[in-house]
C-alpha cells in the first residue's frame, strides 16, 4: 500500500509504507534476502543497488504490480507512485509532473521538466513514451531533480522504465483481456536462448476498443481506440567481462481522437463571420454527460502516429573495479493527428497536428567501486531534429481581418538541437556508518528555431497581405503558402531565431547507516530546464521570443527501515 500528504505549495511530505508480499517481487538480478523477505534492485544512480540503501525519493513498482493492476501506459501511473500526475494536452502531448513541478506545453518536440527513460536509454520528448509500459521488469519513479546523472529536464524527477530481460530457457507468456465498449488487450511474450551466449526477448501487444463517445445530434460514435507496440531485445554475453544489449521497440497509433463539448456560445468578433454566429446561436448545447460530444461528419478522425527506437548499450567490464558503459540510441517520432476541437458539426475550428522528432543519443561512462569510493565519469552528446505543424481550419467569428474572411492557417516550429554535457559523481565512506556523496554535470545547447504563421488556402494570404500593407504603408503581396508573420517593418516572411544556453547541475548528501535496515539521509540538488519555442499563431515575429532555462533548487531529508524481516519497507521524506 503507498499513502502520500502533502504540506503546502512548495514544502512537502510523504510516507510510504510497501509490503513485500504484495507490492515488491524478486528482482531479475537475484534481490532476495536470506530473512525471508525481498529486496528490490535498482538502478536509480546509474548502479544496481538494494532500494532500501538509495539516498533520495524513489517508488519502485515490479512488472507483477503492473500487470495486476492492469497499468499499461504512462498516465496509469497516478495509482501507484505518490506525487505523480499526468495529463493530456490538447494534442494528446503528454504531461508528467511530479511533485508538483511540470511543464504543460502543447509543442510537440517541447523539453519536459520529467525525463523519461527506457533502460537508461532517453525518451527524449514525453509524445514518444506511449508504447513503453510493454512487458517490463519494474519501473523506478526518481523523485526531485535528476540533473546530475539522467540530464538536464530532470527538475521534476525522472521515470525509468525497466524492460524483462531475455532469459537462458525457453518461455513464453499470453495474455488475453476484454472491458467496456468491446476494449480487447492481446499480448504475447517469447524468450529463450538462441547460442549458449546469446539470448531474445521478443514481446507484442495490440489494443482494440469501440467508440466510447456518442453524437447527440445523429446516430454516431467515435474514440475506437487501434494500438499495436512491440519490442526485441538481444543480449550477447562473449565472455565474462563483456556484456552487449540491443533493444529494439516501437508502436503504431491509428486510434480516432476524441472530440469536444459544445457548451457556450461566446463570440470573440461579433462584427466577423456572420456564417458562424448564425448557425452555433441555434445549435444545441451538449448534454451534461462525459459521453456525449459532436463532431464534423464524414470526417475521419483517425491519428497516423508512429514511432521505433533502436538502442545498442555495451559494458566492458575493465578490471574487478571499474566497468566502461555506452549506450548509443536513435529514435524516430512522426506524428499525424486530425483534432475537431469545437465539439459540432460545422468548421468551426479543425486541427491537423503533424510533424516529426528525429533524435540521436551517445553517452559513454565508466564507473569504479572500491572499499571506500564509489565513483562515475562520463559524457554524452545528443542532436534533436524536429518539426511541428498545427494546421487550423476554421469558420469561426475571430477569421477575419476587416472584411476579409479567411479558413487556413499553419503554426510551423522547425528545431535542430545540439546538446553535450560531461558528469561525474563520487560517493566517500567516511565511516562504515556515514557516507558523503557529491555529483555534478555541466550542460552546454545550441537550439536553433525556424518557423511562423503560415497561409494554407490563398485567402489567409490576402488578408494578412493587407494588413501589413495598412501598417507598413507599403504595397504587400503575399504569396499562397507562405509566411505571414510580421517583422518590426511589418515585413512577412519566416522567423529564425537561437537560443544557445549552458547551466551546471549538482547534487550534495549525507548517508548515515546505523545498521543494515535502517538508512537516514540529507541533500541538497540543483537541476536545469532546457528552454524551448512554442509552437504559435504569430502575428508578430516577437511572439518567438524563446522560454529560457529553468531551475529547481531542492533540499530533501528523508529515512527508510525496513521491519519485519524485511517484509515491510517504510520511507518517509520531507522535500522543500
Amino acid at each position: 500500500m503507498t499513502s502520500e500528504w502533502r504540506m503546502g505549495l512548495i514544502g512537502a511530505a510523504f510516507l510510504t509504507v510497501s509490503g513485500a508480499t504484495s507490492a515488491v517481487a524478486q528482482d531479475a538480478e537475484g534481490g532476495a534476502s536470506g530473512d525471508g523477505g525481498t529486496d528490490i534492485v535498482v538502478t536509480a544512480q546509474k548502479r544496481s543497488e538494494r532500494l532500501s540503501d538509495v539516498p533520495i525519493s524513489v517508488t519502485a513498482v515490479t512488472g507483477s504490480l503492473l500487470a495486476n493492476k492492469n497499468i499499461t501506459s504512462a498516465n496509469d501511473l497516478e495509482r501507484v507512485v505518490p506525487g505523480f500526475t499526468y495529463q493530456a494536452g490538447m494534442f494528446g502531448t503528454p504531461v508528467f509532473t511530479i511533485r508538483g513541478v511540470g511543464f504543460y506545453e502543447n509543442s510537440l518536440a517541447v523539453a519536459p521538466a520529467v525525463s523519461v527513460y527506457l533502460d537508461q536509454v532517453p525518451l527524449p520528448f514525453l509524445a514518444m513514451a506511449s508504447g513503453v509500459s510493454l512487458d517490463l521488469e519494474r519501473v523506478e519513479a526518481l523523485k526531485g531533480p535528476q540533473g546530475t546523472l539522467f540530464g538536464q529536464n530532470s527538475t521534476g524527477g525522472a521515470i525509468n522504465y525497466i524492460a524483462a530481460k531475455p532469459l537462458d530457457h525457453f518461455e513464453g507468456q499470453s495474455s488475453a483481456e476484454y472491458g467496456r465498449f468491446n476494449d480487447i488487450k492481446l499480448t504475447q511474450v517469447l524468450t529463450g536462448p538462441i547460442s549458449d551466449t546469446l539470448r531474445a526477448r521478443v514481446a507484442v501487444r495490440a489494443e482494440r476498443r469501440g467508440g466510447w463517445q456518442k453524437s447527440y445530434t445523429r446516430d454516431d460514435t467515435l474514440g475506437r481506440r487501434n494500438f499495436l507496440t512491440g519490442r526485441l531485445t538481444l543480449e550477447w554475453e562473449p565472455s565474462d567481462r563483456t556484456k552487449i544489449s540491443v533493444n529494439l521497440n516501437g508502436w503504431r497509433d491509428r486510434s480516432e481522437t476524441p472530440a469536444a463539448q459544445f457548451r457556450q456560445l461566446a463570440p470573440t468578433s461579433p462584427a466577423g463571420r456572420q456564417e458562424a454566429i448564425v448557425f452555433l446561436g441555434t445549435y444545441p448545447l451538449s448534454p451534461a454527460n462525459i459521453r456525449s460530444a459532436d463532431w464534423d461528419a464524414n470526417t475521419s478522425l483517425k491519428r497516423r502516429d508512429r514511432f521505433y527506437q533502436a538502442a545498442l548499450r555495451g559494458d566492458f567490464e575493465m578490471s574487478d573495479t571499474t566497468t566502461l558503459t555506452s549506450i548509443t540510441s536513435y529514435s524516430n517520432l512522426r506524428v499525424k493527428s486530425p483534432l475537431d476541437a469545437d465539439g459540432v458539426n460545422y468548421l468551426d475550428h479543425f486541427v491537423n497536428a503533424s510533424g516529426y522528432i528525429r533524435s540521436f543519443s551517445q553517452e559513454l561512462r565508466a564507473s569504479g567501486n572500491t572499499d571506500a569510493i564509489r565513483w562515475m565519469v562520463g559524457g554524452n552528446v545528443q542532436t534533436d531534429s524536429s518539426l511541428d505543424e498545427k494546421e487550423t481550419l476554421s469558420k469561426g467569428s475571430n477569421q477575419a481581418i476587416g472584411p476579409r474572411l479567411f479558413t487556413g492557417s499553419a503554426n510551423i516550429n522547425k528545431q535542430q538541437v545540439s546538446t553535450w554535457a560531461a558528469f561525474a559523481s563520487v560517493d566517500v565512506n567516511l565511516t562504515d556508518q556515514l557516507t558523503v556523496l557529491g555529483s555534478v554535470r555541466y550542460t552546454d545547447q545550441d537550439r536553433n528555431f525556424s518557423g511562423c504563421l503560415a497561409d494554407r488556402n490563398g485567402g489567409t494570404a490576402l488578408a494578412f497581405a493587407a494588413l501589413a500593407t495598412q501598417l507598413s504603408g507599403i504595397p504587400t503581396v503575399i504569396a499562397p503558402g507562405a509566411c505571414l508573420s510580421l517583422d518590426a517593418q511589418n515585413r512577412p516572411g519566416l522567423v529564425r531565431n537561437k537560443l544557445n544556453q549552458d547551466n551546471l547541475s549538482w547534487r550534495a548528501g549525507l548517508n548515515w547507516k546505523p545498521n543494515s535496515s535502517a538508512l537516514f539521509y540529507a541533500n541538497i540538488t540543483k537541476g536545469y530546464k532546457a528552454g524551448s519555442f512554442g509552437t504559435l499563431a504569430a502575428i508578430r515575429a516577437t511572439q518567438f521570443t524563446p522560454v529560457t532555462q529553468e531551475s529547481v533548487l531542492a533540499y530533501e531529508v528523508g529515512a527508510k527501515q525496513a521491519l519485519f524481516d524485511r517484509r515491510v519497507q517504510l520511507s518517509a521524506a520531507a522535500f522543500y
